[in-house]
């Protein structure tokens, strides 16, 4: 009963009347919404089902936007019930089946990737019981849900397209346990193993490199750029040791700023290695003070300089600076600017006491640009000179309030407009309020602009109520393309610069689709034709439906525009819908998602380039 009390007080605090029209996410709606999610995870989850409180949850959720989708709600919620609600109030008859897969494969992919097997067999078993679930699988796989695997596998196993993107997924997760069974009951697919040895490289598995060339009889060689890339050492050194390779280059500078000097000495001997000045230099900035020494005494013999003085200086490593003190290394006043921008005192003062370079203004201002005030007040008591007249900018910008406080009232330098200006475009509300109160520069329509592309809405409304500079239809813009819906209806409601064009077209380009909608229900501008062609090159799936239907765009592809990564939703809606216009644009895929790409095959699709990583299909209406 409490539970059933405390939301409807939390109701009637926030003003919203039973059975009224609730928006969201947006202000009051959002916050209420909020109290709906603590009830449905933590006493609903809990306890377990409380018909009385459900009931009430029931009401406010049911006058909630039928914006909403499953998976909507399921994000907002991670509640079963708040799901199963939802769907009941889905229409009866589905004006675009393929949006209904499009949600389904979102929905799935959810509560897959959060091990929620519960919501996972509904959404399975109940609601869409003929549809795929190779997302799921995808996204399990991607989060390390062995046991939701485990579940597809068993009562799935015909829904999913195995052998393909759940082996790519847990090899770029890391997840050792669903690779090894994988192993066990999974063998990829024989168009897709080459993309699955390229994650397995690029992971460092060895073991799975050589299985699939057992299996499959692929050439080992062909992933050693993508384990010379991500650094896997021990790979590149199989492959050169076991293959022939026409290239057995190594680049010495990424080894050296790991640190393995053991693979290093190898290289030296069995490849082709170029060891250089810079290779000394990288690590010294990494702290590996065995490579250092061990690179200074043997292959290559160099005079040391000052670039290596002062990148052991920058990545604050006093064991590297004094070994190259020690040697006779030079330096110059970048060892001491490096070290205090980065925070290293220590190595700061070290330098102070045993060199006889100094610093440069840009040991202070690095210094506060970064926060560490016990640097910048300890350069100051050495009495040196320094012009920085931009430093409180630049630590205002970063929101280091204590440090703008004591250049105030330690340092003459002062400020600029720019420092409450950037300090709203970053959302750092503190110090822009110190500095209004404290400063008389003020800030530029650049403030309230930055502030909301980043969504900071506390600090536009401060900026609203205490700053006469306003904002340009940037602001709306801006926030737009990131999707802050908050910002935008508060600056409609708020504001009069209002938007531009762009608003809807760059939320579009961004797959905004709550953003998108609301611009068309509350805006005049609208969108130009471009909006639909930009949503599809993104994959946004819904937005495009969504353009079409209520806007009646129609697709204007540009020849040679590129679609990334699309799902089978997007492709078999275009083909349906706009298949002339489709001409001459370019789809790329991954080359682990087997099933897609042969699709595009069966579909008639034109191959125009395959590798082990990507494969590049062109729709010709001709075809």
């Amino acid at each position: 009963m409490r539970l059933a009390k405390f939301l409807q007080a939390t109701k009637t605090k926030m003003g919203t009347a039973a059975g009224a029209n609730v928006q969201a996410p947006g202000g009051r709606s959002f916050r209420l919404l909020t109290a709906v999610e603590v009830v449905l995870r933590e006493c609903l989850s809990a306890r377990g089902e409380l018909p009385h409180v459900a009931r009430r949850i029931d009401a406010f959720l049911s006058s909630f936007s039928a914006d909403w989708t499953l998976a909507t709600a399921y994000k907002r919620t991670g509640s079963l019930h708040c799901v199963q609600l939802l769907a009941a109030h889905e229409p009866t008859e589905v004006e675009e089946p393929l949006r209904r897969v499009w949600v389904f494969n979102n929905a799935t992919s959810l509560a897959a990737g959060h091990g929620d097997q519960e919501t996972l067999t509904w959404l399975a078993e109940t609601y869409f019981p003929d549809a795929f679930l190779s997302t799921a699988a995808a996204a399990a796989a991607a989060s390390g849900q062995l046991d939701v695997l485990k579940w597809l596998y068993e009562a799935h196993y015909a829904r999913v397209h195995w052998g393909g993107m759940e082996w790519c997924e847990a090899m770029r997760g890391g997840h050792s346990e669903v690779v090894e069974w994988l192993r066990g009951y999974v063998v990829p697919h024989v168009d897709a193993a080459p993309r699955v040895m390229f994650e397995a490289a690029e992971a460092g598995n060895l073991e799975v490199v050589l299985w699939l060339h057992d299996v499959f009889k692929l050439p080992v060689a062909v992933v050693l750029e993508a384990a010379q890339k991500a650094h896997q050492w021990r790979v590149v050194q199989w492959i050169f040791t076991h293959c022939e390779v026409a290239d057995q280059c190594v680049d010495a500078d990424a080894v050296a700023k790991d640190g393995d000097l053991l693979f290093l000495q190898w290289a030296y001997k069995h490849a082709s290695i170029k060891l250089s000045l810079r290779t000394l230099s990288v690590a010294a900035l990494n702290g590996h003070l065995a490579v250092v020494t061990w690179l200074y005494d043997g292959p290559i013999s160099v005079e040391l300089n000052s670039s290596m003085f002062a990148q052991a200086a920058r990545g604050g490593h006093l064991n590297v600076v004094k070994w190259l003190h020690e040697h006779q290394c030079p330096a110059t006043a970048a060892a001491v600017d490096y070290a205090a921008e980065n925070g290293f005192l220590d190595v700061v003062q070290w330098l102070y006491a045993n060199r006889e370079e100094t610093c440069t203004s840009r040991a202070i201002d690095g210094a506060a640009q970064n926060g560490h005030l016990e640097v910048v007040k300890w350069l100051h008591k050495t009495g040196k000179p320094f012009y920085c007249p931009f430093v409180m900018d630049s630590a205002a910008e970063k929101g280091h309030l204590e440090v703008v406080k004591w250049l105030h009232s330690s340092r003459s330098e002062g400020c600029t407009a720019d420092a409450m200006t950037r300090a709203a475009c970053h959302g750092h509300l503190d110090v822009v309020k110190w500095l209004n109160e404290n400063r008389s520069e003020g800030c530029t329509v650049a403030a309230m602009d930055g502030a909301a592309a980043a969504g900071h809405l506390d600090v536009v409304k401060w900026l609203h109520r205490k700053n006469g500079e306003g904002c340009t239809t940037s602001a709306m813009d801006t926030a737009a393309r990131e999707g802050h819906l908050e910002v935008v209806k508060w600056l409609h409601a708020n504001r009069t610069e209002g938007c531009t064009r762009a608003a809807m077209n760059l939320a579009a380009a961004h797959g905004h689709v709550e953003v998108v909608r609301w611009l068309h229900q509350n805006r005049p501008e609208g969108c130009s034709q471009n909006a639909m062609a930009r949503a599809v090159a993104g994959g946004h799936f819904d937005v495009a439906l969504f353009l079409h239907h209520e806007r009646a765009l129609e697709l204007n592809c540009v020849t040679g525009n590129l679609v990334k990564n699309p799902r089978w939703e997007l492709m078999q809606w275009l083909l349906e819908t706009f298949q002339e216009e489709l001409s001459s644009v370019w789809f790329v895929m991954s080359t682990g998602d087997w099933y897609l790409n042969d699709w595009m095959r069966r579909q008639n699709f034109r191959l125009t380039h395959q590798d082990d990583r990507r494969t590049a299909w062109v729709w010709e209406a001709t075809t």
